[in-house]
């Protein structure tokens, strides 16, 4: 009797699990909206001619996408690409690297380091990838006028790295960071630079107080 019990519950279990798999798998799924990381992408390639002032070109770091595709990454270099194509600029040299979807996404600072070092004078290395992270060679500082940073940061980033040690220290010139408080209004419609300042703003050593709490407590 026990064991046709326990055969009767396992059975019931397996039909459940499969109901839901068809369930979830059998629902449409809604088509990937590639217009806000377009308009980071763009914000992105404005704030580097920005900084390079027409002296230096973009050396990208980038999620290696040839085994796993990321449309959010695809769409920001597609444009990242363009707004450097309009001003008169360009991508100097890419840096691809495999991350770990389970960790923060930084950049290993002895990665970093190796990047920054072959860059040349004047040009400015973007992350989609975030900060440099802990631990590698002692960073110092950055001589003055060389190469600048642009990160794109994650909440998570914000949340667990001192960005405004990096600031301090010269490893990060500007951050792209989510706004602190949601918007007002919906950002449907909107297109570029405004959809961009909806959702998101570039932090920097000028609005460093505006810079959303975190362990170095950069925030208000």
């Amino acid at each position: 009797m026990g064991g046709k019990r326990i055969k009767t519950i396992a059975g019931c279990v397996l039909i459940a699990a499969s109901g839901l798999w068809l369930f979830f798998s059998s629902r449409p799924t809604p088509p990937f909206d590639s217009r806000v990381h377009q308009a980071i992408g763009q914000a992105l390639g404005e704030e580097a001619m920005r900084l390079a002032a027409g002296k230096g070109q973009v050396v990208l770091i980038q999620r290696d996408t040839s085994v796993i595709r990321s449309p959010a990454t695809e769409a920001q270099v597609a444009s990242l690409f363009r707004a450097l194509k309009a001003g008169g600029s360009g991508i100097r040299a890419t840096n691809s690297m495999k991350v770990d979807p389970l960790r923060v996404p930084t950049v290993p600072a002895g990665d970093f380091y190796q990047i920054v070092k072959k860059a040349t004078e004047g040009d400015v290395v973007v992350s989609l990838l975030g900060p440099p992270g802990t631990g590698g060679p002692p960073p110092g500082k950055f001589e003055p006028g060389a190469v600048k940073v642009i990160a794109l940061c994650s909440q998570a980033v914000v949340r667990s790295l001192d960005l405004r040690d990096l600031f301090t220290r010269g490893l990060l010139t500007a951050a792209v960071v989510d706004r602190s408080s949601p918007p007002g209004k919906s950002g449907e419609g909107l297109q570029g630079r405004a959809l961009f300042d909806q959702y998101y703003q570039v932090i920097t050593a000028a609005n460093l107080g505006e810079l959303p709490g975190g362990p170095g407590k950069g925030g208000r």
